[in-house]
């Protein structure tokens, strides 16, 4: 006998596969046509009948992988009946996870997670767990349980992942199948919904084919099939050639279209369609057949139509109201406005949409307005506000009401708000004047410092502020609502009851001062019937009546000095002026003007200057008698009314004078009884008072004069009033008058003294101003340059020189004149120290083009009154240009070592004061040594003016001094007798002719 197992078990192999792919294969076709459920059921199935296992589970996987749902399970006949859970947390199960991360089966015990499930079967189980696996993630797990002792066989083991794949495919193809049913079906709503269906051409055959969507559109039966030319026949004539160029180009070319068109329908209706079609190429690229959508879209044109209709009929009515309308979607974004904002605000539709709007809204109504506005979208309420808004035409912002309502939908969502404006600014601006008149008017009863009520007719308060209560010393509470005569009892039969029933009977305003004993207090009262009764105001006088004398006096007597006032004064002397008019009298004036008090006021103090006015006004207090009127008409200025003088002019004006005197050595006495430690002087003018017809403004004056004149003289004098100081002062006003218009006329010339050295060169040349005046002629220096500079003309007279003497530089420079010569002008400390000197000087020397190393500035020792720092910096940047300067009258002034070392000067002029009188007075002598001296010492040049002979010229030049000016070369002389003096000098037979 042989041995046939080996035979007998590859039989038995041979026999199950044949068995498992057939079951395999019935299991593939059954799952063609079977629900997924079936599937999962036939899986589990064939897992016992053909694998020959005890029991099976299908789990589909969730997509975290975290856990599965239980889609099937089963045991085999003669095994205890399991309840499968509905789900099992597979991360809890190491033989899920282990199956899922390597995509192959995984062999071990019962998970514990099974315990419970299983817990019916006595013998030990051996679990397999297989994962089914699509292309992208696992699907699900199919576990597998046998007894312990059962070995699993290699073809066990294919079979069960053979049994996976198919089941992995069968559920992705059914997915599949039922996604495409649903597409289908969605497609087919869809295509009825929106009357839209499907159609093709083949060009080869010219045949059409339309869904059934497209043959309703038609009003056509279902499953027609046509010729392209019929087809072609139910669009209108209009639409035909455009149809076929387009199913042309796009089976030609492939070229797909979208196209708008009208067809008549079978039963005769129009309808508007949309036609879209593609091209679909063969496998050799060419075009196999034209396929596309057909839409009837007549339905949605109308209502697009209707749509715009509505929206246009919106517009005219909006733009037709003469408010401000406005639109905004769900979210508050508004969209439109009507005609009437953008002709308000100037902001048009483009700019409008969104936050555009904002921009017409009043700067400190925005916050508000967008709170206010997001509020009402949040909470869907209406929107109700005030604010400002824009007005182009008025550039100026004005008040509106804004409402606004949202429109809500069929579910009661709002999707479009709708609002209007209203102009209430007149109103508003009402509203706040009368509430801030109310306002005003509350508070200013209540803040006024006059006490204020009012009574009814029964003569009860209606009324009564603080100040009343404070004045009345009556709290309001025990006073409203009660009688004025049950409250204050005292007035009964009282002056000021007999006022009130008066005023109240017979409508007067009555106004009186009473005196209120119980309060110790004076009461100024106004009374104003009304047609309620009475207004009363009333205020507390009793230190106005306590002090009318302080008043009258404060009125008419200076309170430092308790002299009397300018008005006390001015109405004496217009008394005594009128009376001299009626019974002629002569009668005088002092004016008295304390010397340099400033100066006193600001080294000792102001305290010490009021001293000193108490002890002057003490001196001249002294001297009144009957007649003597003394008085402080302000400042450091005193004045003297003096009657009854002498009839006869001349004793008058001397008796005058000999007081006025007398009151000059009285105020020049030291102080010393009134411990102040001083010795002052005085100026005093004094003028007589015409008895035949004078004026208060004109004595004033003469006696203004009269003083100007001392002050001009020195000081410390007294002076009486000369007609020729009224001439003064005329000639003083003609001037003031006249040089702004001789600058204007180019009536001031500079003319030309020369600069000589010690050779008999000519070297320079000093320009020197005159004025020749249309009518007066030549007018001196003397008289205008001070005037000039007392009145701030000199910067426009000193501009105007020094742009004609630039000029003449100019002009003589083209002539080649000069030769190294340098021209000085005179800068007056009042023009150096003008803000803009620097920058003129630069802009005269650039514009006329002269070499700023040809022109010198001439200053004196008065510039170095002020800033010295200022001073240098300016003088600096002048030399820092090449222009020199000269220190003019050195030894005047100002002397000192100090500021020559700060200075950038060039040259010392010796005043011609020091040099006249050389060599014959030895001070002259020894100063005129000292200034040469210093300059050489300080590396300065030194020019010596007033030269007028040979001695004093031949004096300077052995004691250093090189450089000359005066009448012994020449007198100053314009510019052309100039130029004929430098040729003079150039040509000495010309000079010796001449």
């Amino acid at each position: 006998m042989s041995d046939i197992s080996e035979r007998k078990q590859t039989e038995q192999a041979m026999a199950f596969h044949t068995r498992l792919q057939a079951a395999l294969a019935a299991f593939g076709r059954a799952g063609q046509g079977a629900s997924l459920e079936e599937l999962y059921r036939q899986t589990v199935e064939l897992a016992i009948d053909a694998l020959g296992f005890e029991a099976a589970l299908l789990i589909e996987v969730q997509s975290s992988n975290e856990e599965g749902n239980v889609v099937a399970g089963i045991t085999s006949t003669g095994q205890p009946d399991v309840h499968w859970p509905d789900a099992l947390p597979l991360s809890r199960d190491n033989l899920a996870r282990l199956a899922m991360e390597r995509g192959e089966p995984a062999i071990g015990e019962l998970p514990p997670l099974l315990d419970e499930t299983m817990k019916g079967w006595t013998q030990p189980l051996q679990t397999l767990c297989i994962p089914v696996n699509e292309p992208d993630r696992c699907w699900g797990l199919l576990y597998v349980f046998q007894s312990d002792q059962v070995i699993l066989s290699e073809a066990c083991l294919q079979g069960l992942s053979s049994l996976a794949d198919t089941l992995a495919s069968a559920t992705r193809r059914e997915r599949d199948q039922r996604e495409m049913r649903q597409a289908d079906h969605l497609r087919l709503i869809a295509g009825r919904a929106a009357n839209l269906g499907g159609w093709s051409y083949d060009p080869h055959s010219t045949e059409v084919h339309w869904s059934d969507e497209v043959c309703a559109i038609h009003e056509l039966p279902s499953g027609c099939r046509l010729t392209g030319e019929e087809a072609l026949s139910f669009y209108l004539p209009e639409y035909r050639e455009r149809i076929v160029s387009l199913v042309e180009a796009c089976a030609r070319a492939g070229m797909s279209f979208d196209e708008e068109a009208e067809i008549l329908t079978a039963m005769g209706n129009r309808r508007q369609v949309r036609v879209i079609g593609n091209a679909v190429s063969g496998t050799s690229n060419d075009v196999r057949e034209v396929q596309g959508a057909f839409q009837d879209i007549t339905d949605q044109r109308h209502i697009e139509k209707r749509l715009a209709r509505s929206h246009e009929q919106f517009r005219q009515l909006s733009d037709a109201m003469p408010g401000i309308v406005w639109t905004a979607d769900k979210n508050g974004q508004l969209d439109y406005a009507n005609r009437r904002f953008h002709a308000i605000t100037g902001i048009t539709n483009d700019v409008f949409p969104g936050d555009g709007w904002v921009h017409a809204l009043h700067p400190d109504d925005v916050v508000r307005c967008m709170e206010e506005w997001r509020n009402s979208i949040t909470k869907q309420e209406p929107y109700d506000i005030d604010f400002r808004l824009y007005h182009k035409s008025e550039d100026d912002y004005r008040w509106y009401r804004v409402n606004a309502d949202p429109v809500r939908d069929e579910q009661g969502q709002v999707y479009k708000w709708y609002g209007s404006t209203l102009d209430i600014h007149d109103r508003k601006v009402l509203e706040e004047e009368l509430t801030q008149a109310a306002d005003t008017l509350s508070r200013t009863l209540e803040s006024i410092t006059d006490g204020f009520f009012t009574l009814d007719r029964n003569w009860n308060f209606t009324y009564f502020n603080l100040e009343a209560e404070h004045l009345l010393r009556k709290s309001r509470d025990k006073v409203l609502n009660r009688s004025i005569w049950q409250v204050f009892p005292e007035l009964s039969g009282s002056e000021l009851e007999k006022r009130y029933r008066r005023a109240m009977a017979e409508c007067i305003s009555l106004t009186s001062e009473q005196y209120y004993a119980p309060l110790d207090t004076w009461f100024e009262n106004h009374i104003y019937p009304t047609e309620e009764g009475l207004t009363v105001y009333f205020r507390d006088v009793t230190e106005r009546k306590r002090s009318a004398d302080k008043i009258e006096f404060l009125a008419y007597q200076d309170p430092m000095t308790h002299l009397p006032n300018r008005r006390l004064f001015q109405e004496r002397l217009e008394r005594i002026i009128a009376t001299s008019q009626e019974a002629p009298a002569n009668a005088g004036v002092m004016l008295i003007d304390l010397d340099h008090f400033k100066v006193l006021n600001d080294t000792l103090g102001h305290s010490r200057g009021d001293q000193l006015l108490k002890a002057v006004a003490r001196r001249l207090e002294s001297l009144e008698e009957e007649g003597f009127h003394t008085a402080r008409l302000g400042g450091d200025e005193f004045a003297i009314l003096l009657e009854h003088l002498p009839p006869s002019l001349e004793e008058a004006a001397f008796r005058l004078k000999r007081v006025a005197e007398k009151v000059l050595a009285l105020l020049g006495k030291p102080y010393e009884s009134e411990n102040l430690g001083l010795q002052r002087t005085c100026s005093i003018g004094i003028t007589l008072v015409d008895p035949e017809g004078d004026s208060m403004e004109e004595v004033m004056k003469r006696v203004d004069l009269a003083l100007y004149d001392v002050k001009h003289r020195g000081r410390n004098a007294v002076s009486l009033f000369d007609p020729d100081l009224q001439a003064e002062a005329n000639a003083r006003a003609w001037l003031e008058r006249n040089i702004p218009a001789g600058i204007k006329t180019n009536e001031f010339i500079p003319y030309y003294q020369p600069k000589m050295d010690s050779e008999g060169r000519c070297v320079g040349a000093e320009a020197l101003l005159r004025w020749i005046h249309h009518e007066r002629g030549v007018i001196s220096p003397g008289e205008f340059i001070p005037i000039a500079e007392e009145t701030g003309l000199i910067n426009a007279l000193g501009q105007s020189v020094l742009r004609q003497v630039c000029a003449q530089m100019a002009h003589w420079t083209k002539l080649d004149a000069l030769d190294g010569m340098a021209i000085s002008v005179n800068i007056s400390a009042r023009q150096f120290h003008e803000r803009g000197f620097v920058d003129e000087v630069i802009t005269i020397v650039e514009e006329t083009g002269i070499d700023p190393a040809r022109l010198q500035l001439e200053v004196t020792e008065t510039l170095l009154l002020d800033d010295m720092n200022q001073t240098v910096e300016k003088m600096s940047a002048l030399r820092n240009l090449g222009i020199s300067f000269a220190l003019d009258d050195f030894g005047t002034g100002y002397s000192s070592l100090a500021y020559l070392k700060q200075l950038p000067l060039d040259v010392l002029k010796i005043d011609q004061g020091f040099v006249q009188d050389l060599p014959d007075d030895s001070n002259d002598v020894a100063i005129v040594q000292t200034i040469i001296a210093l300059a050489h010492s300080l590396g300065l040049d030194v020019l010596a003016e007033g030269v007028e002979t040979a001695e004093v010229q031949d004096f300077l030049i052995q004691e250093g001094c090189r450089v000359f000016q005066g009448y012994l070369y020449s007198r100053p002389v314009p510019a052309e007798d100039f130029e004929r003096y430098l040729q003079n000098l150039d040509d000495p037979a010309n000079s010796k002719s001449e």
